[in-house]
């Protein structure tokens, strides 16, 4: 399949735009890294949502695919790093923050807070705390916030002596121990998942037509059923395949 796809091929030569989709349409059914390059690659302005629809299916540690392939085909794309990362978080918090610093882009605070808020659901030790008070990032508001929660609200631990997520963790762990009902829940509660983020051309981020799960040989999707890439494209190109409007696509 190091040629252009088959089943685009009546697109080609119309429109540059239609073909594009349509491979999208079919980026579940690539059988490798280096075949999402080839492909995607001609999708003009359709590409991230190419190569997200691809990564969107093989979140699952099940499917197969590292983290760091996965990650690598996401490229610069910080919604498909972002839910890649959120999907399949590292269960060593500084790790996961890592991640977030180099991958999630424009969505790195919001990924840094989740990680922060599943290890607080962890009820780490005041050596933990004092381990993770040393990671450096400018997001220190959502690693100190977390911290004040595990110092005042668990009551394990002190604030580190700092003047950024210290000073943070200071001042939050004073609010929580005048009014303790504003310390957050204890036992895990569902992530949010950046509510209001820009999508692809002000949408939601296409979903992989079901039709690309069926091409012949190929790998199934399986996307998350939480995915937040699920979701009908908006934008469809005109002349666009004749099962592009189908609902749920």
């Amino acid at each position: 399949m190091g040629g252009h796809l088959p089943q685009c091929a009546r697109y080609e030569d119309q429109d540059p735009d239609l073909y594009g989709y349509c491979v999208y349409k079919y980026a579940g059914g690539f059988e490798s890294v280096e075949q999402v390059d080839i492909q995607c690659g001609r999708a003009g302005k359709w590409e991230d949502d190419c190569r997200h629809a691809w990564v969107a299916g093989r979140m699952s540690k099940s499917s197969g695919v590292s983290m760091e392939d996965l990650l690598e085909v996401c490229d610069s794309n910080a919604d498909c790093s972002f839910e890649l990362l959120d999907f399949r978080p590292s269960n060593e918090v500084t790790v996961q923050m890592d991640r977030c610093n180099k991958h999630a882009g424009k969505h790195a605070g919001d990924c840094t807070r989740h990680a922060m808020q599943r290890w607080f659901y962890t009820k780490p030790t005041a050596q933990d705390l004092a381990r993770v008070a040393q990671f450096e990032t400018d997001h220190f508001d959502k690693v100190g916030y977390w911290l004040a929660a595990v110092v005042a609200c668990q009551g394990v631990g002190e604030c580190p002596d700092d003047d950024r997520a210290g000073k943070f963790c200071v001042s939050t762990a004073a609010t929580f121990e005048r009014v303790p009902t504003g310390c957050p829940a204890a036992t895990k509660q569902p992530l949010p998942h950046n509510r209001g983020r820009p999508k692809h051309g002000g949408a939601r981020p296409p979903r992989a037509p079901e039709s690309s799960r069926n091409v012949p040989g190929s790998a199934p999707t399986n996307r998350p059923p939480n995915s937040p890439h699920r979701g009908k494209a908006k934008g469809t190109p005109q002349g666009a395949p004749p099962d592009a409007r189908r609902p749920g696509l």
